[in-house]
């Protein structure tokens, strides 16, 4: 039709239909982010860790002296938090990963993924659904540690990595890329 968008208005639609971001773009977006979100996490645990006379690799926070388990675990937490869930929000729907990599996060619609919808997808969806996805997972399960007194056992940790490898397949196979996040939050990846 005369005068629609390339990427495809559709029958009078006024929604565009948006092409995902490549597999392999948005892998290794996640994967630079992965690493960077699991150092922010972890810088905060390494300097508790330190000031106690333990190793910066230590990481275990149930481990450490009360208090200091809990502060070191609030510490890597909000560390986290800032990563993945702040710095999109800020940054039109971009981590340090997703603009090396030149991808964000979008409305379903193709407009700016709202704080609420990044918060979802973020925090929800890849740090308490998706636990194996991010370092900020290891760290929610110490605080729970520590809160509770009781060891999470086994099998939990294994459920959440079945969700992660379930929402990995769901991006590798689905047309529009969205993984389990994703389809939480109203939103996917698309080129930038």
């Amino acid at each position: 039709m005369k005068g629609e968008d390339e990427m495809g208005k559709r029958s009078g639609s006024s929604a565009r239909v948006l092409a995902p971001a490549t597999f392999w773009r948005r892998g290794a977006a996640f994967a630079f982010d992965w690493y960077v979100g699991a150092l922010a996490t972890s810088l905060p645990i390494a300097f508790v860790a330190s000031m106690q006379g333990r190793e910066v690799t230590d990481q275990l926070i149930s481990t450490f002296v009360a208090p200091y388990g809990l502060y070191a675990g609030i510490a890597g937490l909000l560390a986290g938090l800032v990563y993945y869930a702040v710095v999109p929000m800020a940054c039109a729907g971009q981590t340090l990963g997703k603009r090396l990599l030149h991808v964000r996060i979008v409305a379903v619609g193709g407009g700016e993924a709202s704080p609420v919808a990044l918060a979802v997808r973020q925090v929800l969806g890849m740090m308490l659904i998706e636990g194996a996805a991010v370092g900020t997972s290891t760290v929610i399960r110490g605080l729970v540690e520590i809160a509770t007194g009781a060891v999470l056992p086994t099998w939990a940790y294994a459920v959440s990595f079945a969700i992660t490898l379930a929402s990995v397949a769901l991006f590798a196979f689905r047309r529009d890329g969205r993984s389990l996040h994703d389809l939480l939050a109203g939103t996917m990846v698309v080129d930038a």
